[in-house]
Formats: C-alpha cells, structure tokens, sequence
C-alpha cells in the first residue's frame, strides 16, 4: 500500500504540470511531455518492482525443524542388507538467506539382514548418524528445492560378529561424507511436507557406502 500511494504521489506530480490529456501525452512520441512523463512512470514502475522482488525474495522464515521417516541401507553389505530397512531422521536448519541454509541432521536405521550369517552375521544391527551440512536451495512460490553437502559421523553398533566359533558384540564409528537432494513443499503459513534423498560415504568395516529416502513434516519459524 505505501508503494502504491508514492506511486499516485509521483505520478500526479509529474502529469500535473501537463496540460494535454492523459490517453494523448502517452500517445505523443513527437511531443517532448509525453516522453518524460512516461520516462518517469516507467521509472517508478520499475523502482517499484524491484523493491517488491527484492521483499518477496526475502526469506519468511529463518529456522526449520523437521521429522522424518524413511527406508534405505548398505549397498556394499556382506550378507546385503537391503535397500528397504526403515529408519527415522530429525532436520534442524538455519538459512543464511533466501538460496543458502546451514543444517543439521540425526538419524538411525535398522540394518536388518533377516538373520543371515556371514563376516557380519547382524541382528538389530543399527546405523546412527549425525550429519552437517550446507545447502543450496531453489526457491519457488510454494516450494522449494536444494542440494546439500557435508561431513558426518556415522556408528554402527549392537551388531553380532562371527569370528569363526563364536559370535560377540561389535560397534565401530567413523567419519564420512553426505550428499543429496531435498524437497520442501508448502501446505501453510509454517508447515510443509518435505521429502529427501541422500548417499552417505563411511570407511566402516560393516559397509561403505549407503543410501535413504526420507518423507516427513516440516515447521518454519
């Protein structure tokens, strides 16, 4: 609205002093009024609009937080473990500004091998990860989209070695590298659905290399 009236403001500045009308000033490209009153509203208009993009790209919000379900496993696994092993993940973000966000993931997954027995014989065998990030992001009126990349510390623990006689307990823990691609779609004012897709890299003995889907809910603030 206050745009709006500096642009009535200005505009019936710059035509007051004419004395033609309005339809022929705009049509008169011989005359030297008409020219400079359409210069000035073509000017203002753009003024005006930019000031407007650069408020709408301004971001609405600068925390997310975020819960999230998803499958995935090893796919250097031996015995495999699958790609279909269930697991939970929790998003805390920060955005820098309208194309950048800082974020913070945790999750855990159950790396089920139906009781097979191999180097790695696992049962309830669990991978549990925390990952930073920085994120790239894509903004659209209703969503948005980003990529993400960073450093994590990944641990595989409660798991059964089979050391040639006897099985015992095993967990180690290292750190690794994330990479994926997110979806944030909006369905309020702060809430969202968000969707996930990620490979991670850690020199584990169990596997190195892993992948996950993840759909959730996500509140801006």
């Amino acid at each position: 609205m206050q745009h709006q009236r500096l642009l009535a403001r200005f505009s019936g500045l710059a035509f007051r002093r004419q004395s033609l009308p309005l339809d022929h000033r705009l049509t008169n490209h011989r005359g030297t009024q008409g020219p400079i009153g359409l210069a000035v509203v073509l000017g203002m208009l753009l003024a005006l609009g930019s000031l407007a993009g650069d408020a709408q790209a301004q971001s609405p919000y600068d925390f997310t937080i975020g819960v999230m379900g998803g499958i995935g496993g090893a796919t250097d696994a031996e015995p495999d473990s699958g790609l279909t092993n269930l697991g939970l993940q929790v998003l805390f973000g920060i955005k820098k500004d309208n194309n950048t966000r800082f974020s913070i993931r945790a999750g855990t997954m159950e790396l089920d091998d139906d009781g097979a027995v191999g180097l790695f014989g696992a049962v309830d065998t669990n991978l549990t990860y925390l990952t930073l990030s920085g994120e790239y992001l894509y903004t659209e009126p209703s969503y948005e989209s980003g990529i993400f990349v960073g450093l994590g510390l990944y641990e595989v623990s409660d798991g059964l070695e089979f050391d040639g006689t006897t099985f015992r307990s095993f967990d180690e823990s290292t750190v690794g590298l994330t990479l994926g691609a997110s979806g944030d779609f909006q369905i309020g004012d702060h809430w969202s659905v968000l969707g996930e897709l990620s490979g991670h890299y850690a020199d584990l003995d169990y596997a190195r290399f892993f992948v996950m889907a993840h759909v959730g809910f996500g509140f801006h603030f």
